[in-house]
């Protein structure tokens, strides 16, 4: 699947799945990769990242955790 980046506007000219889209701009908020936030790695950046990132699924979601992660 080919990752497109997002534009400060939100805009990329392609649709994006909720989730993906959530994660994108959480890891290039955090200066991050998304590999990064998927990562079992427990060091700050990537847990302030994945927190952020699992908050606003919840939120901007209508998702079930179990699908969040």
């Amino acid at each position: 699947m080919e990752v497109q980046s997002i534009e400060a506007n939100g805009e990329t000219g392609k649709w994006v799945p909720p989730l993906r889209r959530i994660l994108i701009e959480v890891a290039q908020k955090h200066g991050l990769q998304v590999a990064d936030i998927a990562s079992p790695s427990r060091k700050h950046p990537m847990l302030a990242a994945r927190w952020e990132f699992f908050y606003r699924a919840a939120v901007e979601t209508v998702k079930p955790t179990t699908e969040i992660g």
